[in-house]
């Protein structure tokens, strides 16, 4: 009974970690990186999946973490 107690949270943990890193990666690296692409390119033609979202969310990031750091 133990064992099956002990699987059951164990599996529940996983995903509650698997759906809040999700959510976490898709707004904070995705979020701004959308906004970039789409200032500059056609609205319809950005894919919010694509590797140009997620390079120019990374590269926000970067640039925030620099300025931060540059700047304190």
């Amino acid at each position: 009974m133990e064992e099956i107690v002990e699987f059951i949270f164990k599996g529940l943990f996983r995903f509650i970690v698997y759906v809040l890193k999700e959510i976490a990666f898709e707004l904070a690296i995705k979020g701004p990186g959308y906004i970039i692409v789409r200032s500059y390119r056609n609205k319809k033609d950005v894919d919010p999946d694509g590797w140009e979202v997620t390079l120019w969310g990374l590269a926000f990031w970067g640039l925030a973490v620099a300025c931060f750091v540059l700047f304190l």
